[in-house]
Order: structure tokens, then sequence, then C-alpha cells
């Protein structure tokens, strides 16, 4: 398996075929000397070339795509009188050799994971996009022995719709959620708004933001504007550096950490690690610190008892699951009756907020804690 950083910002591709393995990689090392290197940068293109010269051969999946695809005609436009040869000279890539490899997509059995390599590239969400599109016209999504939905224990529903008048645009740019996240490219413009609802002060956790997000030096200027800047941490990082408040957060090696997207199929399975080392110093983990601060605000509802009792069985029981399975449920009934505010805050934290009615009788339940909200 290649290293994170050999995967960063590159398309990779690997079949598993007969025992063989065929792979696309930017990198020359001595398994992939044979490989095709296409150029940084170019994966949405490749991606875009491959779907046409399929559908210019006509070597899609037709019988699939009329059974199962929606809307397929409003699509294929894209894919036509499209120059693959000219796309993949800019890609570097020999069309023979793609030729060759689609051929082999359309007549195998085959699967594709997106990760890292996609995801901090150029055109990330094009390049989930075509990468999809290319398995559905071979008629690989969702049928054994092709590509699955490997599945977790986060929600991947996008509980916020861009048409809905109560979903919360950003000031400045309009912005709306994407599976409840904001786009962190326009926290600069937010930040020097000159709207008086602009962003005013930022929380950061376990992050830092002036190296992870884009355009750093306008990310860097925006955040000596802000009025607040905490930062929880282990280092002292670029942001943290700019911060008006530092707060210390736990290493891994001192903390419980429970890994909520295993992407295990087809069971689910639950990793828990135990930390390696006990406390230093004032640290704190992050949901802890949240939590005090909710509390401290006033934002904590008073936990009906049968979470206590929840929270004391799971730990005399050493069985986590029920306790899991009870917060869904929990956190609605919580939510009834309270102000906007404090529906807010437990909407962004339910976990800390479960964890917290652990708090008063079973301390060695925040193993239940995770990393960030």
């Amino acid at each position: 398996m290649a290293r994170p950083a050999e995967t960063s910002a590159r398309l990779q591709v690997f079949l598993f075929i007969g025992g063989k393995v065929k792979k696309i990689s930017p990198y020359i090392k001595d398994f992939t000397k044979r490989a095709d290197m296409p150029r940084p940068g170019t994966d949405s293109l490749l991606l875009r070339a491959m779907i046409a010269l399929i559908l210019r051969n006509k070597w899609q999946n037709q019988s699939y795509i009329d059974r199962w695809v929606g809307d397929f005609e409003r699509i294929k436009p894209w894919f036509e009188d499209f120059d693959i040869e000219e796309a993949l000279k800019v890609c570097r890539v020999p069309q023979k050799q793609i030729e060759e490899f689609c051929r082999v997509l359309v007549t195998r059995r085959w699967g594709m994971h997106q990760d890292l390599g996609l995801f901090c590239g150029r055109h990330s969400t094009l390049n989930s996009y075509l990468a999809i599109t290319l398995m559905t016209v071979c008629g690989m999504t969702l049928v054994p022995g092709g590509n699955v939905v490997m599945e977790s224990f986060t929600s991947r529903e996008n509980m916020f719709h861009k048409e809905d008048p109560k979903t919360w645009r950003t000031v400045e740019t309009g912005r709306f959620p994407v599976l409840g996240v904001y786009p962190v490219g326009v926290i600069p413009a937010e930040i020097l708004s000159d709207k008086p609802e602009h962003l005013r002060m930022m929380f950061t956790s376990l992050g830092n933001p002036v190296r992870s997000y884009p355009d750093s030096k306008a990310m860097e200027e925006a955040l000596k504007h802000l009025e607040l800047l905490v930062s929880i941490d282990i280092s002292m990082t670029e942001t943290a550096k700019l911060a008006d408040y530092v707060l210390p957060g736990k290493t891994s090696y001192e903390s419980y950490d429970f890994n909520v997207f295993p992407l295990s199929y087809p069971e689910i399975v639950c990793q828990l690690k135990h930390p390696a080392l006990g406390q230093v110093g004032e640290r704190k983990e992050d949901s802890e610190i949240w939590t005090g601060l909710a509390e401290a605000m006033g934002l904590l509802p008073k936990l009906p008892e049968r979470l206590y009792r929840a929270a004391e069985r799971a730990v005399h029981t050493s069985d986590r699951i029920p306790y899991f399975m009870r917060q869904p449920q929990s956190m609605i009934s919580l939510s009834s009756g309270v102000s906007p505010a404090r529906r807010s805050v437990m909407s962004e934290t339910p976990l800390s907020v479960m964890t917290f009615a652990a708090r008063r009788s079973v301390p060695s339940l925040t193993a239940f804690r995770m990393s960030g909200t």
C-alpha cells in the first residue's frame, strides 16, 4: 500500500485481475516501472477521456444503464464530440494502453476505492463524480463482484438542503453545507466581509487552517482580523501562534479513540483504542473541552436518568452498543422543549453531550469520547 504522501493529489487505479495488479500511477517505483504515468493534476481529464472512449466504442454496459441508471441521456453529451486523443496527450498517457485498460474495465469485475489521492487533489469533487460515472457505464456500481458501498458508524445523509429556506448560508459567499460541512475555502471572505453578521470568532480543534486550508496567505491574513481565535492543539502550530487562547488537547497516545468510519464490508467492526499514556499536565480531550464550555454557558439541558443508567450498564457489562443505539432517540427527545441555541449545540456535539451523562458516576466511560464533535 502506498504511503499517504505518495497518493496525495494523484490518481492511482489498482485492478486485481487473475492474480496480477494493473495500476496507473504518477510515481516511478520498482513495482510501477511498467505502469503509465499520468501528468499530475489531469485526473479529471483522464477520467473523462476514458468514459468518452468507452462510449465512442460502444463498450458501455447498456443493459445495466437502461435498467438502473436515470437521466443518463442528460450527461451523455458531456462525453460526445470530445477530443480523446488530444486529452490523452495532455495527460501524457499512451492512447493504446488506455484503450487496452478500458477494454479490461468493461469485460472484467472490478471495484475502486476513492481516498486521499482524489480527495486532496485538484477538482476533487469532479474526480469523485467522474470515477462513479466510470464505474456506472461499466456496470460495476452496486453489483456482486463490483463496487460496493462500505458502511460506517456515521450517517452520510445530507441533513441540509440548499432549497430549504431554513438552511443557513454563509453571509458573504452564500454557500450552503454539504453533509453538514461548509466549504473551508470561503473562510477568509467570510471573516473580511463588510457585512455586520460576518464571521468574528473561530475555534479550531486539533487542526491548522493556516497550512491545511486553501490559500494559506489569505487564511493567515484573515485570521488576524478575528475578534477571538481559540486553538485546541498539542503543538504550537501556525494557527496556534495567531490564537488569543491556546488550550492543551490530548495526543492520541493519551486518549481513547473510536474509528467511526472503518469502511469494512460486509460487516461493521468496532475499533476502540485505549490510551497508552496516563494524564499529562492539564491536557483534556477536545470533546471534554467543548462539553465543559457548553456546561459553563448553561447550554446543556438536564439529562434523563435513563441515560445515566444506560451508561452504567454499558460499563458494567462491557457492552457499549446499546448505549450508542440509544443516542439518536435520546437526542431527539432532549431536543424537544429546549431553546434553539441549546438545540443547535446538541445537534453539533451529540457524542460530547451523551458522554456528559456518564461523567457523574462512571468516569471510565470517557472511552466513548471521540476526537472532535
